[in-house]
């Protein structure tokens, strides 16, 4: 029998950016441009490339049709 500590992937620091789009407005066009903006800028500010960046909820509920996601 194999023991539970055996089955538990080992675990790594990560480097995670979080993204506040701010205000939306209602042009989808725009609103899409504007994330793709920020996840830019948080892609590529800081000493580390961010392993994960994370935006949030409200705005990939919003334009979740839109990204066929």
């Amino acid at each position: 029998m194999t023991s539970l500590a055996a089955k538990v992937p080992s675990l790594r620091p990560f480097t995670l950016a979080l993204v506040q789009l701010g205000q939306l407005g209602s042009n989808k066009a725009e609103n899409l441009k504007h994330a793709r903006e920020m996840i830019l800028q948080a892609s590529t500010k800081g000493t580390k490339k961010p392993d994960l960046i994370v935006l949030p909820v409200t705005p990939l509920y919003y334009l979740r049709g839109l990204l066929h996601v």
